[in-house]
Formats: structure tokens, sequence, C-alpha cells
């Protein structure tokens, strides 16, 4: 994950709002009104697909739509210290901007300068993507498993997350099989020399 990319084009994107911000009066009442209002239609998008799991198969796409909402965020909060009294406002909006640059915020970002993750078909609307991360000795994988509905093939549903430490099993070869019902999958996380045993876990789909 390139975090120093995606702090640098975060700020930028930050820095350009406050220059609207400064010039927002000069912007046309109409572009004003409509920027306003899809800045509040992202929000309540990524809400949405955060709160119900779903978002679409197109990792790129689902980062998109988080900047979006991101730069959505940003433009109503520093049209926030539009009010007075200023002094408390821009107080109010430097405390609610920090967040922004999380760790948990800037990693999902990061998705839309990186190779997407590929969709490791398990059955015909069963996938699931395997994503390596690193922390310094500690490495490993996480496993996310997604759920396609039939009538919409290009959207997902989040069904589990595992996170696999290369000291716990060999993650290399971590994979998820389904399982003779059809209605649940099997994680498994084969041995490696630290541990004779596989860890495998049933999860259901529903």
């Amino acid at each position: 994950m390139n975090i120093p990319l995606t702090t640098a084009v975060l700020a930028s994107l930050t820095v350009a709002m406050i220059v609207l911000r400064i010039f927002w009066l000069r912007v046309p009442a109409r572009l004003r009104y409509f920027l306003v209002r899809l800045a509040f239609v992202f929000i309540v998008l990524q809400l949405l697909s955060t709160a119900t799991k779903w978002s679409t198969t197109s990792g790129r796409l689902n980062a998109f739509i988080n900047w979006c909402a991101i730069a959505g965020y940003q433009l109503i909060i520093v049209l926030f210290t539009r009010q007075r009294p200023r002094w408390l406002t821009t107080i109010s909006a430097i405390i609610l901007l920090v967040p922004v640059f999380a760790s948990t915020i800037l990693m999902p970002l990061g998705e839309l300068f990186e190779v997407p993750a590929r969709l490791i078909p398990v059955s015909r609307n069963v996938v699931f993507v395997k994503y390596a991360w690193n922390e310094g000795t500690n490495s490993g994988v996480d496993l996310i498993i997604f759920r396609k509905p039939f009538f919409a093939p290009f959207l997902k549903r989040r069904v589990e997350r595992f996170a696999f430490n290369n000291q716990q099993c060999n993650t290399a070869a971590a994979t998820v099989t389904m399982e003779p019902d059809n209605q649940s999958v099997r994680v498994v996380c084969p041995p490696n020399e630290q541990n004779p045993g596989p860890i495998e876990r049933v999860i259901p789909l529903h």
C-alpha cells in the first residue's frame, strides 16, 4: 500500500477544498447548489456501503467512491467554517479533519493507486480476495469472503474477514472452498514449520 502517495494526494485535496472555500462566493450559485448536494450523496452512499457491507466488484470503483465521499466530507466541513463565530468553527473543522488522515481511512483510499485485488471464485456467487500485509516483523494475509447476488453480479456483500499470521500457518497457500451443503464455506490455512496443524474455519453464508 502506497501510504506516502495516498497521504500526499489527500493533503492536496484538503488544500483544494480550503481554496474552494476561500473563493466559494465566486462560484456560480447553481454549481454551489450542485456541489453541496453531490457531497451529501457520496457521503450517504459510502456510509450505506460501510453499514450494509455492500460494494461493487471493482476495487478501483469502490476506492473512487470512497475518495468522493472524503472530498464531500471535507467540503461540508470547510464550508462549516463560514459560520460564526469563525474561531470556534475553524477549530472544530480542524478537529474533524484530522481523523481523515488515520490509517483506517488511508488504506482503502490507497487502493485507487494499487493493482486491484483479484476476485478468486469459490462458486458461482461466492468469491474471495487475498490481501498480503506486513507490519514490521509481523506479516500475513487477510482473506475476505464475499457473496454476489444472482440479480446483480456487479455487486458483492462481505460475509467474513480472516487474518492469518505467517507464524500461524502457510499463509501463501490459504484458500476458501465451498462446503457440500452449498450454504457455507471452509477457510483453510495449511500448516507450516512453526505449527504442524492447519487452521480451519467453517463460515455460513447467510
